[in-house]
């Protein structure tokens, strides 16, 4: 009896060891919080949703309560400038501020090495600094709906980077990604770009190009040759002529055309041309389509 009753209470310490050895998820979005209280059990978690709140700042106490955090989403807060506290967190793989008033990044960011995945949509962005290629971990980028013109040429760097969201900004002009070689999956909708890198035929994994909503006139025939691009979107660009090498690609399974590209008669004989792939006719006037969910990269 008595070995009995020690053994459930071995097995009962077990378990509870076991639950607090794994890192928690607390998800307290939407609680209107302005501070946080410091409380012991910050030290459990490992994934935290913060978002939807009205913080500004991070305690000085988050740089040791939350040493082994993993993800951290600051989404939809009143956060003007980074976190001095964040730059400690240096095993974080995720972070989201998307839709913060930032406006700027500090340059610190790059100190978070072992990020893998991080988002900056729509946080009023007008530039970025050049230490972002220190995240040489990075799997997946979102920085839709900022006012960037340009992106540094320094980003070559980012060789694991699978995912790259640009969309929604104010892009002239775009690198040739060549040290991008991860890359699958590359949003450009609604900028302002007028040309493409030829480089781009280095892309050897991109599989998904949306580019509709730019001021594009022609196509580098060099986009042909992308082994993997299985959905392209040109919708609502002024291109007078597509490239001659698009009826050969045997790899796209989705095409968005429109009216500014090509005549509907002229679609459907390019759709008799290509039976292996789904083209969609799309009105100029319609709006873009957005393009098939990303490859968010590994959670």
């Amino acid at each position: 009896m008595v070995l009995s009753m020690l053994l459930r209470l071995l097995l009962c310490l077990l378990l509870t060891w076991s639950a607090w050895a794994r890192p928690l998820r607390f998800d307290l979005n939407g609680r209107d919080l302005n501070t946080l209280p410091n409380h012991p059990w910050w030290t459990y978690v490992g994934d935290l949703d913060l978002s939807f709140n009205s913080l500004s700042d991070l305690p000085a106490w988050t740089v040791t309560r939350w040493s082994g955090l993993l993800a951290l989403d600051l989404g939809s807060n009143e956060f003007r400038q980074l976190p001095v506290a964040l730059f400690q967190l240096h095993k974080l793989e995720r972070l989201s501020l998307r839709m913060n008033p930032l406006q700027e990044v500090d340059p610190r960011i790059g100190q978070l090495s072992n990020l893998r995945r991080l988002d900056l949509a729509n946080a009023g962005l007008t530039d970025i600094p050049k230490t972002l290629d220190q995240l040489i971990r990075l799997e997946s980028l979102d920085l839709s709906g900022n006012c960037l013109r340009t992106l540094p040429l320094s980003y070559n760097r980012l060789t694991r980077l699978r995912t790259l969201n640009l969309a929604e900004n104010q892009l002239t002009s775009i690198p040739d990604l060549i040290g991008c070689r991860s890359l699958q999956s590359l949003t450009l909708r609604e900028n302002h770009l007028r040309q493409l890198p030829a480089q781009w035929k280095h892309l050897q994994h991109l599989n998904l190009l949306d580019l509709s909503g730019n001021e594009l006139t022609r196509l580098p025939e060099e986009i042909t040759r992308l082994p993997r691009l299985r959905e392209l979107n040109l919708v609502n660009n002024p291109i007078h002529k597509l490239p001659k090498g698009l009826r050969s690609m045997r790899t796209l399974r989705l095409l968005y055309l429109d009216e500014s590209c090509m005549p509907l008669l002229k679609l459907l004989e390019l759709q008799s041309d290509m039976p292996w792939a789904e083209i969609v006719p799309i009105r100029a006037t319609s709006g873009a389509p957005k393009a098939s969910k990303p490859d968010q990269g590994a959670k």
